[in-house]
């Protein structure tokens, strides 16, 4: 809780325009459930974690991996950067980018859902 992304993941993903100036924080399972209308985790130990927070499997709609969107299937978490040197990094934004596109598509196929409604 309060620390910033590591420093290398700061410097590459600066080079691909993005300002990694977020701090971490601990996931509140008393408000965040409500207050948010997706809930993305990176990886598996996090999906598990967080889909345990909700005991009565009210929210389980709008929890989901990041890697849920992307169009590699073999691709099911975002790994570990931190021992893989530079490639490491940017295979985790290689990953996280695609990902979020797909997230895109997802949230505009719900905005048309809704709008249907």
């Amino acid at each position: 809780t309060g620390e910033s992304p590591d420093e290398r993941m700061q410097a590459f993903s600066k080079k691909r325009g993005y300002n990694l100036e977020h701090k971490a924080r601990k996931f509140n399972p008393g408000s965040d459930f409500e207050k948010f209308d997706y809930i993305l985790t990176m990886d598996d130990d996090n999906y598990f974690e967080i889909t345990r927070l909700d005991t009565e499997k009210k929210f389980k709609d709008k929890i989901f991996r990041i890697t849920d969107f992307l169009k590699d299937e073999n691709v099911t978490e975002v790994p570990d950067p931190y021992y893989g040197g530079s490639a490491g990094f940017e295979k985790v934004l290689d990953i996280l980018e695609e990902s979020i596109d797909g997230f895109i598509n997802k949230i505009s196929n719900d905005v048309r859902s809704e709008d249907k409604k």
